[in-house]
């Protein structure tokens, strides 16, 4: 887990690496975000940049604005859904 100086912070963008690391994932999450989210426009979340100080910010609202797929998308994948993503063995 990616250690941010924030528990929340470090799931956002451990949840975010994982829907953006293959393709396959990508697809998914636009195609969930599309279903629960059909007046949204941007499917895609950001991820954020180290060594750019604003795209955590960039990265948390746009999450912010996709809270819904990306909540299916935890439900589908991840054991348990959010309140369990992040620990360890997880």
């Amino acid at each position: 887990m990616i250690n941010s100086g924030n528990e929340a912070h470090g799931k956002l963008r451990n949840i975010i690496t994982y829907i953006c690391w293959t393709p396959k994932r990508r697809e998914e999450f636009a195609k969930i975000t599309q279903e629960a989210q059909p007046e949204e426009t941007a499917f895609q979340p950001i991820a954020a940049n180290l060594t750019r100080w604003n795209s955590d910010f960039k990265a948390l609202k746009r999450a912010l604005r996709l809270r819904n797929g990306f909540e299916v998308f935890i439900a589908r994948h991840m054991r348990g859904g959010l309140q369990y993503y992040g620990k360890p063995g997880m």
